[in-house]
Protein backbone atom coordinates (compact mmCIF):
# COMPACT_ATOMS: atom_id res chain seq x y z
CA UNK A 1 0.00 0.00 0.00
CA UNK A 2 0.95 3.86 0.05
CA UNK A 3 -0.16 6.78 1.01
CA UNK A 4 -2.94 7.86 -1.85
CA UNK A 5 -4.97 11.13 -2.63
CA UNK A 6 -8.49 10.51 -1.79
CA UNK A 7 -9.27 13.86 -3.92
CA UNK A 8 -8.96 15.21 -7.06
CA UNK A 9 -6.99 19.05 -7.06
CA UNK A 10 -9.33 20.69 -8.76
CA UNK A 11 -8.78 23.93 -7.75
CA UNK A 12 -5.15 23.81 -8.12
CA UNK A 13 -4.20 24.39 -4.62
CA UNK A 14 -1.08 24.90 -3.19
CA UNK A 15 -1.69 23.24 -0.23
CA UNK A 16 -2.44 20.04 -2.32
CA UNK A 17 1.16 20.28 -4.15
CA UNK A 18 2.43 20.91 -0.18
CA UNK A 19 1.08 17.54 0.99
CA UNK A 20 1.25 15.27 -2.02
CA UNK A 21 4.70 16.62 -1.58
CA UNK A 22 4.89 15.18 2.16
CA UNK A 23 2.75 12.10 0.67
CA UNK A 24 5.72 11.52 -1.47
CA UNK A 25 8.39 11.75 0.59
CA UNK A 26 7.22 9.16 3.06
CA UNK A 27 6.58 6.87 0.30
CA UNK A 28 9.69 6.90 -0.55
CA UNK A 29 10.82 6.17 2.68
CA UNK A 30 9.07 3.16 3.27
CA UNK A 31 10.05 2.03 0.04
CA UNK A 32 13.65 2.33 0.71
CA UNK A 33 13.65 0.83 4.09
CA UNK A 34 10.96 -1.41 3.03
CA UNK A 35 8.19 -1.27 5.42
CA UNK A 36 4.42 -0.83 4.62
CA UNK A 37 2.76 2.72 4.67
CA UNK A 38 -1.15 3.33 4.55
CA UNK A 39 -2.81 6.83 4.07
CA UNK A 40 -4.18 9.03 2.39
CA UNK A 41 -3.98 13.05 1.81
CA UNK A 42 -5.50 16.33 -0.30
CA UNK A 43 -5.50 19.95 0.13
CA UNK A 44 -6.23 19.43 3.36
CA UNK A 45 -4.14 16.85 5.53
CA UNK A 46 -2.04 13.92 5.11
CA UNK A 47 -1.74 11.24 6.98
CA UNK A 48 -0.44 7.75 7.64
CA UNK A 49 0.56 4.76 9.70
CA UNK A 50 3.27 2.36 9.18
CA UNK A 51 3.33 -0.44 11.33
CA UNK A 52 5.47 -4.02 11.59
CA UNK A 53 6.54 -5.64 13.92
CA UNK A 54 7.54 -3.88 16.57
CA UNK A 55 8.05 -0.70 15.52
CA UNK A 56 4.98 1.69 14.84
CA UNK A 57 4.81 4.91 13.06
CA UNK A 58 2.00 7.48 12.44
CA UNK A 59 2.26 11.18 11.03
CA UNK A 60 -0.13 13.77 10.35
CA UNK A 61 -0.22 17.20 8.82
CA UNK A 62 -3.53 19.08 8.42
CA UNK A 63 -4.12 22.48 7.18
CA UNK A 64 -6.85 23.99 9.60
CA UNK A 65 -8.73 27.11 9.63
CA UNK A 66 -7.76 29.35 12.21
CA UNK A 67 -11.10 31.09 12.83
CA UNK A 68 -13.93 32.78 11.00
CA UNK A 69 -12.65 36.31 12.04
CA UNK A 70 -9.69 36.23 9.28
CA UNK A 71 -11.09 34.21 6.68
CA UNK A 72 -8.67 32.66 4.50
CA UNK A 73 -6.14 32.26 7.14
CA UNK A 74 -4.53 28.63 7.73
CA UNK A 75 -2.59 26.41 10.33
CA UNK A 76 -0.56 23.90 9.72
CA UNK A 77 -0.64 21.72 12.55
CA UNK A 78 1.87 18.26 12.40
CA UNK A 79 2.94 15.74 14.04
CA UNK A 80 4.91 12.38 14.24
CA UNK A 81 4.38 9.67 16.64
CA UNK A 82 7.15 6.45 16.64
CA UNK A 83 6.73 3.92 18.98
CA UNK A 84 9.65 0.88 18.96
CA UNK A 85 8.07 -1.37 21.07
CA UNK A 86 11.09 -3.60 22.14
CA UNK A 87 11.83 -4.38 25.94
CA UNK A 88 15.15 -2.32 27.17
CA UNK A 89 16.94 -4.87 29.79
CA UNK A 90 19.56 -2.63 30.84
CA UNK A 91 18.80 0.35 32.57
CA UNK A 92 21.92 2.45 31.98
CA UNK A 93 20.19 3.05 28.22
CA UNK A 94 16.78 4.73 29.99
CA UNK A 95 16.92 8.56 28.61
CA UNK A 96 13.69 11.01 28.90
CA UNK A 97 13.65 14.27 26.78
CA UNK A 98 11.14 16.65 27.70
CA UNK A 99 9.73 19.94 27.01
CA UNK A 100 8.47 20.04 30.26
CA UNK A 101 10.50 20.62 33.28
CA UNK A 102 8.55 20.38 36.03
CA UNK A 103 7.45 16.86 35.46
CA UNK A 104 10.61 16.12 34.90
CA UNK A 105 12.74 17.35 37.99
CA UNK A 106 9.86 15.87 40.27
CA UNK A 107 10.94 12.31 38.53
CA UNK A 108 14.08 10.45 40.40
CA UNK A 109 14.60 7.49 38.68
CA UNK A 110 17.14 8.36 36.18
CA UNK A 111 20.96 9.32 37.82
CA UNK A 112 22.17 12.47 35.91
CA UNK A 113 19.47 15.37 34.81
CA UNK A 114 20.61 18.58 32.96
CA UNK A 115 19.01 21.36 30.58
CA UNK A 116 20.14 20.73 27.04
CA UNK A 117 18.61 22.92 24.33
CA UNK A 118 15.95 24.25 26.40
CA UNK A 119 15.09 20.28 27.16
CA UNK A 120 15.05 18.74 30.25
CA UNK A 121 17.23 15.45 30.24
CA UNK A 122 16.89 12.93 32.58
CA UNK A 123 18.88 9.67 31.49
CA UNK A 124 21.36 7.20 33.53
CA UNK A 125 24.22 6.93 30.98
CA UNK A 126 26.25 9.90 29.43
CA UNK A 127 27.29 7.73 26.34
CA UNK A 128 23.60 7.05 25.63
CA UNK A 129 22.91 10.62 25.90
CA UNK A 130 25.53 11.68 23.71
CA UNK A 131 24.94 8.67 20.95
CA UNK A 132 21.62 10.51 20.74
CA UNK A 133 22.99 14.14 20.52
CA UNK A 134 25.33 13.07 17.41
CA UNK A 135 21.87 11.51 15.50
CA UNK A 136 21.19 15.14 15.05
CA UNK A 137 17.66 14.68 17.56
CA UNK A 138 18.04 17.93 19.13
CA UNK A 139 18.37 19.42 15.54
CA UNK A 140 13.98 19.22 15.05
CA UNK A 141 12.58 22.12 15.46
CA UNK A 142 9.46 20.75 17.29
CA UNK A 143 10.78 17.76 19.72
CA UNK A 144 8.37 17.08 22.20
CA UNK A 145 9.13 13.76 24.03
CA UNK A 146 11.65 11.13 23.94
CA UNK A 147 11.72 8.78 26.21
CA UNK A 148 13.72 4.76 26.35
CA UNK A 149 12.71 2.64 29.38
CA UNK A 150 11.76 -0.76 29.86
CA UNK A 151 8.82 -0.84 27.31
CA UNK A 152 10.83 0.51 24.17
CA UNK A 153 11.10 3.59 22.36
CA UNK A 154 8.56 6.66 21.88
CA UNK A 155 9.20 10.15 20.16
CA UNK A 156 7.04 12.49 19.52
CA UNK A 157 7.72 15.83 17.17
CA UNK A 158 5.26 18.47 16.49
CA UNK A 159 6.34 18.20 12.82
CA UNK A 160 6.69 15.99 9.48
CA UNK A 161 10.83 15.58 8.79
CA UNK A 162 11.63 16.47 5.21
CA UNK A 163 14.74 14.51 5.61
CA UNK A 164 14.73 11.12 6.05
CA UNK A 165 18.65 10.97 7.62
CA UNK A 166 17.54 11.79 10.80
CA UNK A 167 14.44 9.20 10.98
CA UNK A 168 16.90 6.21 9.43
CA UNK A 169 19.74 6.89 12.07
CA UNK A 170 17.42 7.14 14.79
CA UNK A 171 15.73 3.44 13.32
CA UNK A 172 19.04 2.22 13.24
CA UNK A 173 19.99 3.78 17.15
CA UNK A 174 16.58 1.72 18.11
CA UNK A 175 17.64 -1.42 16.79
CA UNK A 176 20.77 -1.25 19.19
CA UNK A 177 19.29 -0.76 22.28
CA UNK A 178 18.16 -4.18 23.04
Amino acid sequence: MAILQNQLNTDNSPWYDIMEERAVFWNKFTLENNLIIEGFYNANIVTFEIEKRKLKVSGIRQNTNIGTIMIGMNDISEELNISYETPIRINSKYIRIKKSKIWNFLRTRLKYKMIYKNYFVTYNNETEFENLKNLGLFGFKKLVKLTIDKNGVKLVLYELPESSEIIDSFLKFCNTLK
